[in-house]
């Protein structure tokens, strides 16, 4: 299974991703400015940042509503079949699970 993205950088709050020169080709890469739009329009998302001359996205995050090590699953599970759409519906539903283990 070949590596799209992988962790440079992880702080609490704050996480940078190196994308490989295959993601940089995928046709997610042409959606760009719609994905940092729609990573922005996550709840617990503060800012993101990407660079694609370099390969990288930096996300700035409230670590109280997405704990850290979700970051390290959604970039394991991610599938490169899915479009920002499906990229981004699948975070939020993880996001909902954790709303509903937290309400109950």
């Amino acid at each position: 299974m070949t590596t799209y993205f992988h962790v440079v950088h992880h702080i609490h709050g704050r996480i940078r991703l190196r994308l490989s020169p295959s993601v940089l080709q995928h046709p997610i890469a042409k959606q760009a400015d719609t994905l940092v739009q729609r990573v922005r329009s996550i709840r617990g998302i503060l800012d993101v940042r990407i660079n694609l001359v370099v390969g990288s996205i930096v996300i700035e995050y409230d670590p109280d509503w997405i704990a850290p090590q979700l970051w390290e699953q959604w970039i394991k599970e991610y599938e490169p079949q899915l479009d920002v759409n499906g990229l981004i519906e699948r975070w939020q539903a993880s996001l909902a699970v954790r709303d509903v283990v937290l309400s109950s």
